[in-house]
């Protein structure tokens, strides 16, 4: 059956119509006249591959990688970069227009480093004889000699990796492009973790590979300055709480603007190395973001940096944001669907999408990061 592929889905799928049902077709780009077939039928939906390619898109490649279209790690390597750029602004901007009913500000940037060799932070799952990755909608494990996507370190590090039993995972973490990476492995103790120092805009911060840390290190300062650009456009700098804050790499920066800062983070593995990255009068809340919310009174919040994990923003956060309405809310995040919802929340309680801005941490896929700037109605 053959079929032209309207636009880029989420997930880097092709969205196509067929009878008048959408069809995503796995590796198949817009524009492009392709043969496919069905691999699910759904009652709303079908999903379906590409047989074969009969006009294909002029920005289409050869994948780098051996291990494409088994391997669960990349998606999007059959498009250009350019492309996978062009791809990306078009599908968070038809969220925005879809789910929050509000247009992105025009011509927002999208930042984008390198292609390749940019990912320093991974993990190695066993299999029956070696070391891979997950392959694509599959537990099995796709044997793995090289990736272009690793870091020359994690590269260098996958041969060395010792023979464990089958299904056992690593996580590794090389705090620069050539440093050897730290390892961790769930049956450790505290004081087996090894922990790194991650060079960050001219400071150290600690961290190990338990714990959540971006794994693009090439683009994280231009995400990082993007935030701080924030704290010019605050009329005040009394009090500024990065919720989700992980090891803190947001406070660790933003204590230097507010005379105070609140870091929240539930996880007591990042709390450990948070409070080696920020000065003793940084306070700490070491529970989820609902509880905090729920618990404490904030007061007048000057900067709101939010972080959240790919699911978003609870229902009990999003609701305890609009009461408490910080003068600037600074919303990174690593899936334009949750955001989008989240941010048309917001806009329909009569708050204000001021800014936006991309970065491309996952070349090769279809994830990017977002960071979009917000603020509440203003009293009448």
């Amino acid at each position: 059956m053959n079929c032209r592929i309207e636009k880029m889905a989420q997930g880097g799928q092709g969205l196509a119509r067929v009878d008048g049902k959408v069809v995503f077709i796995k590796g198949a780009l817009p524009g492009e006249l392709v043969s496919f077939e069905y691999t699910r039928q759904r009652k709303d939906f079908s999903e379906a591959r590409v047989l074969e390619i009969l006009e294909a898109h002029p920005g289409r490649v050869k994948p780098a990688c051996a291990h494409y279209g088994r391997c669960g790690g990349c998606n999007m390597q059959h498009a250009s970069i350019a492309l996978q750029r062009e791809l990306k602004r078009q599908v968070v901007e038809d969220h925005f227009r879809r789910m929050a009913k509000c247009p992105l500000p025009e011509n927002w940037p999208l930042h984008g480093g390198s292609p390749w060799g940019y990912r320093q932070r991974v993990r190695f799952v066993r299999g029956h004889s070696h070391w891979g990755f997950r392959q694509a909608s599959s537990h099995d494990v796709e044997p793995i000699r090289n990736c272009p996507v690793l870091c020359p370190a994690l590269q260098n590090a996958l041969p060395k990796l010792p023979a464990m039993p089958r299904e056992s995972e690593i996580q590794a973490f090389a705090p620069s492009a050539e440093a050897a990476p730290v390892l961790w492995q769930k049956f450790m103790s505290d004081a087996q973790v090894q922990s790194v120092q991650v060079p960050l805009n001219g400071r150290l911060l600690s961290a190990d590979a338990r714990v959540f840390f971006q794994s693009n290190l090439e683009q994280l300062p231009t995400l990082l300055n993007a935030v701080l650009a924030q704290v010019a456009l605050c009329a005040k700098h009394d009090f500024a709480v990065d919720l989700f804050s992980g090891v803190g790499v947001f406070a660790a920066f933003l204590q230097d603007h507010f005379r105070k800062v609140l870091a929240v983070e539930w996880n007591p593995g990042c709390l450990l190395h948070a409070k080696k990255n920020l000065q003793e009068r940084c306070e700490f809340y070491s529970q989820s973001a609902e509880d905090y919310l729920h618990s404490k009174t904030p007061g007048s919040i000057d900067l709101l940096v939010v972080d959240p994990p790919r699911a978003g923003l609870s229902p009990e956060v999003r609701k305890a944001l609009l009461q408490a309405k910080p003068t600037r809310l600074v919303y990174v995040s690593c899936d334009p669907v949750t955001l989008a919802r989240d941010v048309g929340e917001f806009i329909r309680n009569g708050w204000s999408l001021h800014h936006a801005e991309g970065f491309d941490f996952y070349p090769q896929t279809e994830h990017m990061e977002m960071m979009v700037v917000l603020t509440p109605a203003k009293p009448s």
